[in-house]
């Protein structure tokens, strides 16, 4: 599985970036990019996740390895990333780089084709309409007195 992300996501720096990010951004909190900010990654929606999981139990392909991620059509740069949210959000995301860790790609984006012709599965939920949604839940989350 690939950038995995969506609401009730708590993310931090390893795992969970993208909610991270948006967490970060609404509360004013530094975060640390790696590298130059050109990797680039496909994010999948944790619905689209989900719809996954569904396909294969329903069609029951013969057992094998099947990439799951968001595709071509769901890839971002973290610098394309920081962009979009702060656009969004109306502010700038105190955004600190650090050197390129030895362990991070600079492009992944997963080939799902094999779960495509297995089961007919392909991601539905654009990267933008995900962080959206995330977005608007990170917002909400931190408005409420639920926290």
């Amino acid at each position: 599985m690939s950038c995995i992300y969506g609401e009730r996501q708590f993310g931090f720096e390893d795992q969970g970036w993208v909610a991270h990010f948006i967490f970060s951004l609404l509360q004013g909190k530094p975060v640390t990019v790696f590298g130059n900010g050109k990797q680039v990654r496909d994010l999948l929606y944790v619905q689209d996740l989900v719809r996954a999981f569904e396909a294969v139990m329903e069609k029951e392909p013969e057992p094998r390895v099947f990439n799951i991620g968001g595709g071509m059509d769901n890839t971002l740069s973290l610098l394309e990333f920081v962009d979009y949210l702060e656009k969004k959000a109306g502010r700038r995301l105190d955004a600190r780089f650090a050197p390129q860790r030895p362990s991070d790609q600079k492009v992944y984006v997963s080939d799902y084709s094999l779960l495509t012709q297995a089961t007919g599965w392909k991601p539905q939920v654009s990267v933008r309409e995900g962080i959206d949604r995330l977005y608007e839940w990170v917002r909400g989350y931190l408005s409420s007195d639920d926290r």
